[in-house]
């Protein structure tokens, strides 16, 4: 098989490496452990090829006991005051990053529920629609007297343009539906099968709306004498692809 290497390739050939280069760097520079990274290198780093070499743990340790009273005093001091610091920074940082990330779940789990309830409440009006229609149209037969077609058929008439309506306010859901996945992409990245649940559901959708597509609500002007036959002269796909 012969791979041909498009502008596209060779772009995300190029993006792909900068971003994790990016994101490294940020992580070195932006974290607690990330700076203690950079700080054991460089210890590493002066420790071999340094002209003025630190001390070894072993040394660092002689040269405190050397020290005067008031020294140790003011070096044991001075470090339980950064530890204490650092602990209490990183509590709080902890406990607001949680907090915060407790929030994105609710909203995306609020957002989820209304985005596809909205969908889904669409998709059974759609469903109800269809159901009658095809109904009324299951119930007439050729001998059938035309008023008694035509009161068959009223109501499903009456409701073509509210079809339409729907179809076309599902397309609007269907777009919010999409947009989940950019608004909380780092929320459902750290949630194990969310994506792949959302995926799922939308393909369902997707396949609804493609069976949907084909569909052109059935309209005939009820006030005329040949109401019924203008009615059913239409095609109706779904006959032949039904839409569950």
């Amino acid at each position: 098989m012969q791979i041909t290497w498009t502008s596209e390739w060779i772009l995300a050939g190029i993006l792909i490496p900068l971003m994790w280069i990016a994101g490294a760097f940020r992580w070195l520079i932006g974290s607690a452990w990330g700076g203690l990274l950079l700080a054991l290198l460089a210890y590493w780093y002066l420790l071999r090829h340094g002209a003025a070499q630190p001390f070894t743990p072993s040394q660092l340790l002689d040269w405190f006991a050397q020290q005067p009273y008031e020294v140790k005093l003011g070096v044991a001091g001075g470090l339980l005051t950064m530890l204490g610091f650092a602990i209490a920074f990183w509590t709080a940082s902890a406990t607001w990053s949680q907090q915060k990330e407790l929030e994105l779940r609710l909203e995306a789990s609020k957002a989820i529920h209304a985005r596809f309830s909205r969908a889904i409440r669409l998709l059974n009006q759609i469903s109800a629609y269809l159901f009658v229609l095809i109904g009324a149209i299951r119930a007439i037969t050729a001998d059938m007297p035309e008023e008694v077609k035509a009161a068959h058929l009223a109501f499903s008439n009456s409701r073509a343009t509210e079809f339409s309506n729907l179809r076309q306010q599902l397309y609007a859901a269907m777009m919010d539906v999409y947009d989940l996945h950019a608004e909380y992409a780092p929320v459902f990245a750290k949630v194990i099968s969310v994506s792949k649940g959302l995926q799922a559901a939308e393909a369902a959708i997707k396949t609804a709306q493609q069976r949907l597509a084909p569909v052109i609500a059935p309209y005939a002007d009820q006030a005329r004498p040949n109401f019924a036959a203008t009615f059913l002269v239409r095609d109706f796909p779904f006959w032949t692809h039904p839409i569950s």
